[in-house]
Parts: structure tokens; sequence; C-alpha cells
């Protein structure tokens, strides 16, 4: 029988595909404030009632959003999540490159809206799951 010493994990991993952004801390909490307002249009901001945090919550709950968004570290990647998969599985992508080209023409839109800095691009990351 062999016995492990050491460090030994539990925890499994995910990864995704995002067609987007990148937006720092700042850039995310403006966005974050826009969707709920978008939900919301009758909330004021500066009010003391005014907890964006709970309207967040409710509205992620919900899943009631235009876009997907993943969490790296001090970044956020923003757009829409095109692939995921846990580590027990394998990757199976099958999208027509003119599906794709169809998401960017969406979310180039969307990013004005939002007022996104900088191109639309194809990110990928993992995260604990």
């Amino acid at each position: 029988m062999k016995i492990r010493s050491g460090f030994v994990s539990n925890s499994s991993t995910c990864s995704f595909i995002i067609i987007g952004w990148k937006l720092n801390e700042e850039e995310f909490q403006k966005l974050k404030e826009k969707l709920v307002l978008e939900h919301h249009p009758d909330l004021k901001l500066e009010s003391d009632i005014y907890n964006i945090e709970d309207e967040w919550e409710e509205i992620m709950w919900n899943r009631n959003l235009p876009i997907d968004w993943e969490n790296e570290g001090c970044e956020y990647l923003v757009g829409k999540r095109i692939a995921s998969w846990s580590d027990e599985d394998t990757p199976n992508i099958d999208m027509d490159i003119k599906e794709i080209f169809e998401i960017f023409e969406e979310f180039k839109t969307l990013g004005k809206k939002y007022q996104f800095e900088g191109d639309l691009k194809l990110l990928g990351g993992s995260k604990s799951c």
C-alpha cells in the first residue's frame, strides 16, 4: 500500500472560453451599476438604502443578463461564454465560424453600449470549481 505524504487537493478545475473584454475591478463595478440600473431604472445610486450588491445578487440569481463573465484574480473576463468544461470532461467545441462572427458583431454593439475599451478578443482561462 502506498501512502502519500504531502499536499493532496480534491478541488476540480473548470476551463472556459469567452468572446469579450478584460475589465479591471473599477470597470467591472461600473458595468454592474449599469446592469442593475437597466433592471431597476427607478433606483438612485446615491441613496443610502440602495445596495448595488444586493440588487446584483438578485439579477445574477435569475441569470437575467446579456453577458457572461469570469473572475481572473483582479481582472474580469466579460462577454459571451462559448465553451466551458471541467477537468473530468473532454472539451468539445463545435461552432461554425459564421456563428462566431455573429457573436463578435453582437458583442461589438454591446461593447459600445457599455463603453468597453479596446478590441473584442477570444479569451480563455480556468478556475476552481
